[in-house]
């Protein structure tokens, strides 16, 4: 999505870097879970992929939880795969031939 805005693929790995990484720290549920935030950092929690990964790691490894316990976390990956690809979509641009 991020290559969408800038001219070259290595600043769009930079940005995208940058972009993510830092909400995914403090979002994700790794210092405080998504379900104790409030307002917007709950929102912002919720809109990326790494806390129900986050979940999803924890209850397969720890606590051998199985696909059925886990299949809302798989879908809201899968819907947030989708609606970045589908933003992405949107934003490209028709390239010169």
């Amino acid at each position: 999505m991020f290559s969408t805005f800038v001219k070259t693929q290595i600043a769009a790995i930079f940005a995208t870097a940058i972009i993510t990484v830092t909400p995914a720290i403090n979002f994700s549920g790794y210092f405080t879970p998504v379900s104790s935030l409030s307002g917007e950092a709950k929102a912002m929690g919720l809109m990326f992929p790494y806390g129900y990964f986050q979940q999803i790691s924890m209850g397969t490894f720890t606590k051998a939880l199985s696909f059925s316990d886990l299949s809302m976390n798989y879908f809201a990956l899968f819907a947030i795969v989708i609606a970045y690809l589908t933003i992405s979509l949107l934003l490209l641009k028709a390239q010169e031939s």
